[in-house]
């Protein structure tokens, strides 16, 4: 029976994993094998999600907990994918806050189920922007769980390589290799596509490492765990509907990116992701704000007005839940008054994610 094959996509919140995973499945595609998708993150209302089905991926999600405290769920997804649509090749995106994938789900997906999955070589996918901001703050509990990510993988994606200028990406590579000397620097833009081809050579089709000679990842559990509490999870979904003039998806969303962009209270503070979705049934606009010192990033983009569009948003940043939460919720009530539309929240969640608690962690072959 022929094995599928499983690649695990790791990296920080906001790093582009989810375009990463949409433009692989993509590039397999074309080469004519069959891909699907399962998004992962802290909450249950999922933008990835809406991502993935958007495009016409065959699309699952593991919600309110990373894959390796969730492993049950990714493996139900896995064999669910599996027994309908006998795919290929699945590609699982991990919580931005998330490391110890070696030990806490590739040894387990590879010790119980080896028989069905061929487990692909282990990436982490890095923005070469964040990880200057996270040098900035070494010493702290966010700075070395970033760390941990990177010293978890076997291969690292230069995700944004793109937005790096030549000579500063030049030295900024080098100083990848010399840190990181065993870890092949693969660059890439998750944005328009271009070396996604590399990437997928080096993951998918022609790979020249193998996941059996990953080892496990010296980690303190206390440390990690405060960290992924240190950013809080925020999602709202809402129902937006139009007065005197119609809803433009594409201005709502900036409007609001703006205004969380320009807020106060979020200065200092270190931003995950802030992700927000409108869709009318027909279209979908995404866009997401992952530094207030960088530009707003639209991954799917429509300026069509609508009457009534569905709105999601997902947000993890540094701080309380409570304070996150209002901080959002503000800057939607403002862009309603600001682009005349009605807002109802139907649905929310505001919590610091827990202690992480794998199912399962084989430190031993």
């Amino acid at each position: 029976m022929k094995k599928v094959k499983i690649l695990l996509l790791s990296g920080f919140l906001g790093a582009g994993k989810t375009t990463t995973a949409l433009r692989l499945i993509s590039h397999v595609e074309r080469k004519g094998l069959s891909a699907v998708y399962i998004a992962n993150d802290q909450g249950s209302l999922l933008i990835d999600t809406e991502m993935g089905e958007g495009k016409g991926i065959v699309t699952r999600q593991v919600g309110n907990g990373c894959f390796c405290c969730r492993f049950e769920d990714l493996i139900e997804a896995v064999q669910g994918l599996i027994a309908e649509k006998q795919p290929d090749v699945i590609i699982a995106e991990a919580v931005g806050s998330c490391t110890d994938l070696v030990s806490t789900v590739i040894r387990p997906l590879k010790k119980y189920y080896g028989a069905q999955l061929e487990v692909l070589p282990f990436p982490v996918v890095l923005d070469g922007n964040r990880y200057a901001d996270m040098q900035r703050l070494l010493g702290t509990r966010l700075s070395y769980l970033f760390t941990k990510q990177i010293e978890d993988a076997q291969i690292i994606g230069l995700s944004k390589s793109d937005s790096i200028p030549d000579d500063d990406r030049a030295a900024f590579i080098a100083a990848l290799h010399q840190q990181y000397p065993a870890k092949p620097v693969i660059t890439y833009s998750s944005q328009t596509g271009d070396g996604i081809a590399e990437f997928a050579d080096a993951l998918i089709f022609t790979p020249q490492l193998s996941a059996d000679t990953l080892t496990p990842l010296e980690i303190d559990y206390e440390t990690y765990g405060a960290a992924e509490a240190d950013m809080a999870w925020v999602d709202i979904s809402l129902d937006l509907t139009a007065n005197d003039r119609l809803i433009a998806p594409d201005v709502w969303i900036r409007t609001c990116l703006e205004n969380l962009r320009s807020a106060p209270s979020l200065s200092n503070r270190v931003i995950g992701h802030i992700k927000i979705a409108l869709g009318n049934g027909v279209t979908l606009t995404k866009a997401s704000l992952v530094d207030i010192h960088k530009e707003i990033q639209f991954d799917e983009r429509c300026c069509d007005p609508a009457e009534a569009c569905v709105a999601l948003i997902n947000a993890r940043a540094e701080g309380q839940p409570a304070e996150i939460y209002a901080i959002v919720e503000a800057a939607v009530k403002h862009t309603a008054s600001l682009t005349e539309s009605q807002v109802i929240f139907r649905e929310h969640n505001a919590f610091s994610p827990g202690m992480p608690t794998p199912v399962h962690r084989i430190l031993q072959d």
